[in-house]
């Protein structure tokens, strides 16, 4: 049996009953730009009592996705510390289940982190999704976000 290559990158991301925002998450990176054979996701659900973990198994992703069981729960940082152990990629991003990334997200990490000669780590703004319901409420958070990392 061939070995696969490891992947370049390992998507690590915590998860707790939100079976929908993680599925947008997986499919915002399904149509990335970076390479669906460069990456892997490592989804931990993390004391989950719902269908996240079934759903997420069973949609038809064309990168690897392993999918963990944390329980009983522990939290996301201790989520996260189980999917690095899982991790097989050269660099890891994490991101939470609310979290749409940008097309080129994942191509973006990997240019720079080839263009790096030192560890380092990347913390980026984690903006929220707009969905285009309007309401005062959901235009006064989106111009909080906005200033917040003006």
């Amino acid at each position: 049996m061939q070995s696969r290559t490891p992947p370049r990158i390992s998507v690590v991301t915590p998860t707790h009953n939100r079976p929908q925002s993680l599925l947008r998450l997986l499919h915002a990176l399904r149509d990335g730009t970076f390479p669906a054979a460069d990456f892997e996701a490592v989804v931990v659900a993390d004391g989950c009592s719902d269908d996240t973990v079934a759903r997420a198994r069973a949609e038809p992703l064309p990168f690897r996705l392993t999918v963990l069981e944390q329980n009983p729960g522990r939290g996301a940082a201790a989520a996260r510390n189980l999917g690095v152990q899982h991790a097989q990629g050269e660099l890891i991003v994490f991101l939470d289940d609310d979290i749409e990334p940008s097309l080129g997200l994942l191509t973006e990490h990997w240019r720079e982190y080839e263009k790096s000669v030192l560890p380092s780590v990347v913390v980026g703004p984690p903006l929220p999704v707009r969905t285009g319901q309007p309401g005062l409420h959901n235009i006064a958070a989106w111009g909080w976000w906005e200033r917040q990392f003006a």
